[in-house]
């Protein structure tokens, strides 16, 4: 069960059957997610992720962060630039 992919959904304002057109999967599977103990394959929660701009780990209940992890650069600094 996702946890979090209902509140989403509703924040949204979108039905189970608009959800499921967007991320490709059927509005059985969307009811599924919401209500059973049935569980998305990796690239549907990627997909999910996406389409509400937030994390997998929001929508499966590990965080309560919404926002998506950025990819970030590493930065070179000197000894000065550390300390």
């Amino acid at each position: 069960m996702l946890p979090n992919l209902k509140l989403l959904r509703k924040e949204y304002g979108i039905s189970q059957q608009r959800l499921a057109d967007a991320v490709g999967v059927s509005q059985q599977s969307i009811n599924q997610y919401e209500n059973h103990s049935v569980e998305p394959d990796i690239s549907v929660l990627i997909r999910l992720a996406n389409h509400f701009n937030t994390s997998i780990d929001f929508i499966v209940g590990r965080t309560d962060i919404r926002s998506p992890i950025e990819h970030t650069e590493a930065f070179h600094l000197n000894r000065d630039e550390s300390e």
